[in-house]
């Protein structure tokens, strides 16, 4: 038999640094909020437009993906199908 699950998310809080560049997560204030707030445990999961929304420099990403994992907050990619919690897809990001 099958089982088909569908996952609806509600968007409890949107967070976007509006006009200001993705290059440094550092000069990006509401991004620094996302991740002060996954660490007091108040945001469990993110999801995301894009890789390319979420950060623009790979360092920067990977570090943050790395840090949310430990916490264990998953990033979802929608556009790339990623989720940073199922190791065999979060494998694309290195």
């Amino acid at each position: 038999f099958t089982v088909c699950l569908q996952f609806v998310f509600v968007p409890c809080l949107t967070l976007a640094d509006e006009g200001i560049t993705g290059t440094s997560a550092q000069k990006r204030p509401e991004f620094q909020r996302m991740i002060r707030r996954c660490r007091q445990k108040k945001i469990d999961l993110v999801l995301v437009k894009s890789i390319s929304r979420f950060a623009r420099n790979t360092v920067d990403c990977l570090n943050y993906i790395r840090a949310l994992r430990t916490l264990g907050i998953a990033v979802i990619f929608e556009k790339e199908n990623i989720n940073t919690l199922d190791t065999a897809k979060a494998q694309a990001l290195g």
